[in-house]
């Protein structure tokens, strides 16, 4: 009997909501390698959180990998003290969406407000909005530099910067408590609650012209503010550009 059968045979029974997913187990289920591939491990969860292929098995990255792992980061967050809210945005790679979709599913079936971003952010956006909204973590779905086979599943903790060896590891301990299927949380979740509007979330149009731009930087951990000031003559520009300063200073402090 090939190693891994049973596991291999749970899963297609089980995984069948994504059929990209199904279709890929049926057709390497009579190729010995290829099984023990998908199947020889958990996919590693670490300060990076999860990075893999994308493709079915516990060794890839699927929506049931990335439920496993959110179901461990919700775990981590209602037993921790933390605000019970995480930011979510993902990249251009295959299957971001689809993942993000489904952490929320997950977080909110733990009682976590999930903040989705309705389009494609790089991963300071992710950070800028973990800080902004006060949450507990945030999720960024993305595979950095690697090939276009890879996705990735990056956790920030409440500084908006990548969590620490400690945190990973007590995510990693609960995330270990669960299966892939009958002890996930999962619900329904509806995306047009999420608190991130659809435009100008890193952009503020101000009455009478004015702009005020926040943004994360991209090498430090700090949260960056651009002013852009109008006024009929530089000395009324000037004094709007000085309110709106100490406006931004009010806010960053609050």
């Amino acid at each position: 009997m090939m190693q891994y059968q049973s596991t291999l045979d749970l899963w297609l029974a089980r995984a069948v909501e994504d059929p990209d997913l199904a279709a890929e187990l049926e057709a390497v289920r009579s190729d010995p390698d290829a099984v023990t591939d998908r199947f020889y491990r958990d996919l590693a969860f670490g300060t990076g959180g999860l990075r893999g292929v994308i493709g079915a098995g516990t060794n890839r990255m699927n929506l049931y990998t990335v439920r496993r792992a959110t179901q461990g980061l919700a775990d981590y967050l209602n037993a921790s003290g933390l605000p019970k809210k995480v930011a979510i945005a993902h990249d251009s790679r295959r299957k971001g969406e689809l993942f993000c979709r489904e952490a929320a599913r997950v977080l909110a079936a733990n009682g976590i407000t999930a903040y989705l971003y309705p389009r494609l952010e790089p991963t300071p956006a992710l950070s800028w909005a973990t800080r902004y909204l006060g949450c507990g973590a945030g999720i960024c779905v993305t595979a950095s530099h690697n090939p276009a086979k890879y996705n990735g599943y990056k956790v920030y903790g409440a500084d908006g910067c990548q969590i620490t060896l400690e945190v990973a590891d007590q995510v990693l301990k609960a995330i270990e408590q669960h299966d892939y299927f009958d002890s996930i949380r999962v619900m329904d979740y509806d995306a047009g609650g999420t608190g991130l509007p659809a435009a100008d979330v890193l952009e503020y149009r101000l009455a009478g012209g004015a702009k005020f731009m926040v943004r994360p930087s991209g090498t430090e951990p700090k949260i960056k503010v651009y002013l852009s000031a109008v006024g009929k003559s530089e000395a009324e520009a000037d004094a709007v550009n000085e309110r709106m300063a100490q406006a931004a200073a009010e806010m960053m402090r609050a």
